[in-house]
């Protein structure tokens, strides 16, 4: 059993208790786009399920992890600088700080190592995704939405939402449905509940 902590929606913490086994088959693809074998960082506190679980999947697939301490834009992108690492976890409050650094410090940071800039936890604004796009490709890109005690979630990347801006891209893991207030699922494009 797993227990995680989370209050990403509702602002008041939560434990979301997992029943599944803690099984992971070495031969198969890590969860959110980690990479095996790599460096990845992880800027974000361990008190919230998205870094902890990450923590945990990207050691078990071999991982170097770089944790920060406490987040600070500026060494976020020295850490970088540093550990050259191909995956790197944020939420859109982070991206927004990272993104009021003067140009210079990030023009002078070597990004070139990361791979996947993975976003999640909260909705990004549409005009810091464009210029997290514009600073490194949207191939780098990619934004889950889901929520920590839901048996499912999305997964959209850069390229993808540049095509269908507002998306949350396709189901990675469940399967979902957009329902009416009656209960009946909707046709593509109608509004409903997840």
């Amino acid at each position: 059993m797993e227990v995680t902590t989370s209050g990403g929606t509702s602002g008041v913490p939560k434990l979301i208790v997992t029943t599944t086994a803690a099984e992971v088959d070495d031969d198969a693809k890590p969860d959110y786009l980690l990479p095996k074998d790599d460096v990845v960082l992880i800027p974000g506190p361990l008190h919230h399920s998205a870094p902890f679980t990450t923590s945990v999947l990207s050691i078990v697939h071999g991982n170097h992890l770089i944790l920060g301490a406490r987040f600070d834009a500026a060494k976020t992108l020295s850490l970088i600088d540093q550990w050259h690492p191909s995956f790197l976890l944020l939420v859109p409050t982070m991206m927004q700080r990272i993104s009021r650094l003067p140009d210079d410090v990030r023009a002078r940071t070597d990004t070139s190592s990361l791979r996947t800039v993975f976003h999640m936890a909260s909705r990004c604004p549409e005009w810091l995704k464009d210029e997290w796009i514009r600073w490194l490709g949207p191939e780098r890109i990619f934004e889950l939405y889901g929520a920590s005690d839901s048996p499912g979630n999305t997964i959209i990347s850069g390229p993808e939402w540049l095509e269908h801006r507002g998306s949350v891209g396709r189901p990675a893991l469940g399967e979902f449905a957009i329902r009416g207030t009656d209960g009946t699922t909707l046709p593509p494009g109608e509004v409903g509940e997840i």
